[in-house]
């Protein structure tokens, strides 16, 4: 992809040693790109985990932005979904207030976590080469597609499977019984032979953007008060204006 411009995209709290690494990962990975930039968002972390950061802000293409306490700020920042939304939505801002970053052809939002330990350039590059018209494009998982809270698929997952949970469980009492018909029946093996799926909403820890595309989009982490999955508000504005979101098999 010399000729594109990537922006990869990680909010974090209380950065681990992997997490550098994985920052160092995508580093390599950009420097493949004819431009890239990587923004990090950092908030609601211990002062003794900090030091890692202030590290990598001197590396060149690293934007980091401290936001501090966010649990105090917010008025529902006891909501982990709220912090992450808001969280979420600066590094849209950093790239839409900017008349170079938006210009950018793809946004790579990634978790901090090691669910991104196996991906690499060459899984990303074809993903970048489908012909297909799309918009968004998510990650699959090695042994099963586990990201149910923020997939949205008819017969597959079309409400929120935390809300089922926590509604059924009221009603039964039995949290097992609950867990395996809400959650548990949903999380299926998607084969890396298989076709793009195309879904409402996904993420499953990486998802790929097309910039242009998602200028006005914000993410949204309650609902009335109540924790949300924050990408399915993200995710549906892209869908309301025809866009075509998938998860590729292949992604992994």
């Amino acid at each position: 992809m010399k000729n594109k411009k990537a922006i990869f995209a990680v909010t974090v709290r209380n950065p681990s040693e992997n997490f550098i690494m994985l920052v160092d990962r995508f580093i390599k990975i950009g420097e493949s790109f004819k431009k890239f930039k990587i923004i990090i968002i950092e908030s609601d972390s211990d002062k003794k985990t900090l030091n890692k950061l202030h590290e990598i802000k001197n590396k060149n293409n690293v934007i980091v932005d401290f936001l501090g306490s966010l649990e105090d700020k917010l008025e529902l920042g006891f909501l982990r979904t709220e912090r992450i939304a808001f969280a979420r939505n600066r590094f849209i801002e950093i790239i839409f207030k900017s008349n170079e970053l938006q210009k950018y052809d793809y946004l790579m939002v990634f978790d901090d976590g090691k669910e991104n330990d196996i991906l690499n350039y060459e899984k990303i590059s074809n993903a970048l080469s489908i012909n297909s018209n799309w918009s968004a494009q998510f990650a699959n998982q090695k042994f099963f597609y586990y990201d149910t809270y923020a997939l949205r698929k008819k017969d597959w997952v079309d409400q929120d499977p935390v809300k089922q949970l926590n509604e059924s469980y009221n009603l039964n009492g039995n949290f097992k019984k609950s867990f395996i018909q809400q959650i548990s029946k949903k999380i299926r093996r998607i084969r890396s032979e298989e076709n793009l799926i195309s879904v409402e909403s996904a993420f499953g820890g990486f998802g790929i953007y097309k910039i242009k595309d998602i200028e006005g989009a914000r993410y949204i982490g309650n609902k009335n008060g109540e924790a949300v999955c924050e990408h399915i508000a993200f995710n549906k504005y892209l869908l309301n204006r025809n866009k075509l979101l998938f998860i590729n098999p292949k992604l992994i």
